[in-house]
């Protein structure tokens, strides 16, 4: 069996992440720790063994004792069942077992097999199926990193609700064009498809309205639900058995995830509502794109985007010269043929001639420049529970407010540089000189400069317009007006540091920690109090004024001080239900100015210690130490599925270098630990020894001041010279 895929502490995170936290059963054997990081989760678990150690009273009360197959609790008692087999239960007794689970299960199983030649996840998952089971549409949040290993494999599943009979043919392809379910279907084919939506929820908002075409038989649509926050996904076909099975098999459970019949095979009837459309051709490749391209567009809000599915064989290069006819160009991607294992690697931009995709897909974004000031409505913050918050209030400050999604928020914004650069230089050309959509643009494509500064062009052009901006809105009262003086100013700063000017550098930073945020929002001090901190440091290292650096830090411990104590309105939006965002930006504005103390503290010490003093100032920087934490996992994660993706490519899953590598990572773990545990034992030997010789020092300097001792002196002088 596998001990990192039944690691208490990977698996709790997976069925939380997946399933939820509601109500769990344990079935295997020596399940007990699990069963405890569980409950140190705050999740009401309980555990059915074949045995049970009575002397465990962390789990006593929380488990049953008996036979796999007989499970003494009623129908549906748990939200999810984990099931872990071990070796010595055989295959047969197992099938039973699952019967059983299935009646004990509310909605979700997860199951761990050891691996048996005879018995394939193939096998396993078509058991599964029969028994009322289909994968889970967040098998991928587990299924990228461990879903099979030399010895045993992983499944997770999701509970069926009940559907006529009438209604299954459609699991049943007779050479026909009838969807599938492919979350009822094993192989690397049913894998792919549903990966393709798992891949791409990225794209999706919170509160994201999002229209899938050719839905089929609702799987991904489910999955889309699934694995976003949107507020509404709506499945669209032509085929009216596939929605019915769709409604019938994915809608409980699921809110506003809904089906529309369409038998034009276009979009509904909805007109500036759609956030994001994903249009899957796999099922129709006979439709040629202009027939609805206009039309989703049409169904789209400004700044929306369309992810397209598109088979190979029906490709050509005019397809997407017509989709850039109708959208913004913005990535390209190749889906490459994969086995039973799917990772992130089997979706990836082109890369080389060799690729040889079995789908193409293609993302573009409806221009921004299409809509209109009267028409926005906000989803993403609702007005109606943020009222009159300045950080959130876009379709009241910017003439433009589709703007914000498309070229300013850095997670949803144009993937594209080339596409994100022009639209910025289109914005800046065309908007109004003193509004908040200049000063955006301004700063999206300084930015966008600044990452690359030896091949940007018209710098000394745009360094010009943003010092134009600033002067020309110094009396704005438009709140996000202010927000992009502060950040042009910031960025004006960045830019001459980057450029090796770091006097001028060194004023724009002091301009910078000295501009009013209080028309805007607290939040924005981010940039106020660094500014603060980077103003010290180039007043001390390259000005050799170290009186204005402590006058710059003071400011930007000044500035931290104003921006917590300002109004928690702006930084919550809503007591009830706060903004994700606020209280973090407000951790990050302390970050800053326990730097600027710090440097406040040890400037004294520059001097002397200018090594140490000014190491200090950047130590335990919290926000710093997680971030590399973040990309020190995300980089040992693509490491592990790239290993996964060759190691299949070349058919080695049961080879014996695997099984004498994981053994071999056994034993290094093995003795490790008994390494560790050595070096405890003898440090506490060495322990004891160091109390005992402080208790024999202590007696031996008590003996020689004893009167005993002085009278005795003479005798043993005495014995001495005998000797």
């Amino acid at each position: 069996m596998s001990a990192h895929v039944l690691n208490p502490t990977i698996l709790v995170e997976h069925i939380i992440s997946t399933c939820g936290s509601s109500k769990i059963l344990c079935v295997g054997s020596d399940l007990s720790r699990l069963i405890k990081s569980f409950i140190s989760r705050g999740v009401d678990v309980y555990g059915h063994f074949p045995s049970v150690d009575a002397g465990d009273t962390a789990i006593q009360g929380r488990v049953t004792t008996g036979p796999y197959s007989h499970i003494p609790v009623a129908d549906f008692s748990f939200q999810t069942v984990i099931c872990a087999f071990d070796a010595a239960v055989s295959e047969d007794e197992q099938l039973l077992s699952i019967l059983e689970i299935c009646r004990v299960t509310k909605r979700f199983l997860y199951l761990h097999i050891t691996y048996s030649e005879h018995r394939s996840i193939r096998w396993w998952e078509g058991k599964l199926f029969d028994a009322g089971f289909r994968k889970h549409p967040l098998l991928f949040e587990i299924l990228q990193l461990n879903y099979i290993d030399a010895d045993s494999f992983t499944m997770l599943f999701e509970k069926i609700p009940h559907i006529h009979e009438t209604d299954l043919h459609l699991l049943h392809d007779k050479g026909s064009q009838q969807p599938l379910d492919m979350l009822r279907i094993t192989g690397s084919f049913s894998n792919a498809a549903c990966f393709r939506y798992f891949f791409f929820r990225w794209h999706i908002r919170q509160n994201d309205t999002v229209v899938h075409l050719n839905c089929g038989t609702g799987y991904g649509s489910a999955i889309i639900w699934d694995a976003s926050l949107a507020s509404k996904v709506v499945g669209v076909d032509a085929s009216h058995a596939a929605i019915k099975y769709a409604q019938d098999s994915y809608s409980p459970h699921r809110g506003d995830l809904s089906f529309i019949h369409n038998p034009d095979v276009s979009v509904p009837p909805l007109e500036n509502l759609a956030d994001i459309v994903f249009w899957d051709c796999s099922l129709h490749p006979d439709l040629l794109p202009t027939e609805l391209l206009s039309d989703i567009r049409a169904a789209m809000i400004p700044g929306g985007r369309l992810v397209w599915f598109l088979p190979t064989t029906v490709f050509s290069d005019t397809n997407v010269d017509i989709f850039q006819k109708f959208f913004i160009f913005e990535q390209i991607f190749h889906q490459l043929p994969t086995g039973d294992i799917v990772g992130k690697s089997s979706i990836h931009p082109p890369s080389t001639p060799n690729d040889h995709p079995v789908m193409l897909i293609l993302v573009g974004m409806k221009s921004p420049l299409l809509g209109r000031k009267e028409d926005y409505v906000e989803t993403f913050y609702p007005q109606d529970i943020y009222k009159n918050s300045n950080v959130v209030s876009w379709g009241r400050d910017y003439d433009n407010p589709w703007l914000f999604r498309a070229l300013v928020h850095t997670g949803w914004r144009l993937k594209s540089k080339a596409a994100l650069k022009e639209l910025a230089l289109d914005v800046i050309t065309k908007a109004i000189p003193d509004s908040p959509d200049k000063g955006a643009a301004l700063c999206v494509l300084g930015y966008q400069y600044l990452e690359d500064l030896d091949k940007a062009k018209r710098l000394g052009w745009l360094v010009n317009e943003i010092r134009k901006y600033i002067d020309i809105t110094e009396q704005s009262l438009n709140p996000h007006v202010v927000r992009w003086r502060i950040s042009n100013q910031y960025l004006l700063a960045k830019l001459s540091q980057a450029n090796g000017k770091l006097s001028e550098a060194c004023k724009e930073f002091w301009l910078c920690a000295q501009m009013d945020f209080g028309q805007f929002c607290p939040l924005i001090a981010t940039k106020s109090v660094e500014s603060a901190f980077e103003a010290g440091w180039l007043f001390m290292n390259v000005l050799c004024d170290v009186t204005m650096a402590k006058v710059a830090w003071r400011k930007g411990i000044q500035t931290a001080k104003i921006a917590t104590n300002g109004s928690w309105k702006e930084i919550l939006g809503n007591h009830e239900e706060p903004f994700d965002f606020g209280l973090h930006e407000i951790t990050q504005i302390i970050d800053l100015a326990d730097r600027c103390a710090k440097a406040l503290h040890f400037s004294r010490q520059f001097t002397g210690r200018p090594g140490k003093s000014i190491s200090l100032i950047f130590s335990n920087q919290a926000d710093s130490f997680r971030a590399k934490q973040h990309w020190d996992l995300e980089a040992h994660n693509q490491q592990v599925i790239e290993l996964l993706r060759q190691l299949k490519n070349m058919g080695e899953r049961e080879s014996q270098s695997t099984k004498q590598l994981m053994q071999t990572e056994q034993k290094l773990r093995d003795n490790q630990l008994e390494h560790n545990r050595q070096l405890s034992e003898t440090t506490r030997i060495v322990h004891d020894l160091n109390e005992k010789i402080a208790t024999v020092e202590l007696e031996l300097k008590e003996l020689i001041t004893s009167k005993s001792w002085r009278i005795t002196h003479p005798l043993r002088f005495i014995r001495n010279l005998f000797r």
